[in-house]
């Protein structure tokens, strides 16, 4: 069983309490009033050191939450299952399977961008690098340059860890 020792006021006079959780508080006994103004001012000192030790533990604990950085797989599952999933190697050129990609790499909704923000082409309007990269995927794809498409995973992913991700 913990026992968390808590500086109380005398305003709640008691022993001690032991809460559900195994938790004990142990309050202060009476003291004089000189005792009890120097009491006081240590349990508002300690207080605010235990409110700052908090925020600090909670910021931390949001601050290791917010850095899981994504991977493609995850922020654009079905493009990342067609560029580096079983198939490792991009469509014959010309085939029908090559069209259908280059037409949906070429569409702002449907692209690897677009996927990420949810099969919609609003990022068009609201951020450039996302723009920008989406024309660079299908340049990319067009050239059959898996090198260019790793390249542009990379930027894609490091901007929208950056910029998206919170």
């Amino acid at each position: 069983m913990n026992h968390l020792h808590f500086l109380i006021p005398d305003l709640f006079l008691f022993e001690s309490y032991t809460f559900q959780s195994g938790l004990s508080l142990i309050g202060p006994e009476r003291r004089g009033v000189g005792e009890r103004f120097i009491y006081d001012c240590s349990y508002t000192k300690v207080m605010r050191v235990n409110t700052a030790v908090q925020r600090e533990a909670d910021k931390a604990n949001d601050h290791s939450l917010s850095e899981k950085l994504l991977t493609l797989k995850e922020i654009s599952p079905k493009w990342f299952e067609r560029l580096f999933g079983k198939r490792k190697n991009l469509p014959l050129p010309l085939s029908p399977v090559w069209f259908k990609w280059y037409f949906e790499l070429d569409s702002p909704s449907k692209c690897v961008i677009g996927e990420a923000y949810g099969y919609s082409s609003s990022y068009e309007y609201t951020c450039k690098e996302c723009d920008r990269l989406g024309w660079s995927f299908g340049k990319s794809f067009f050239l059959r340059s898996q090198e260019r498409l790793e390249d542009d995973v990379n930027q894609f992913v490091d901007h929208w860890n950056t910029k998206h991700l919170s």
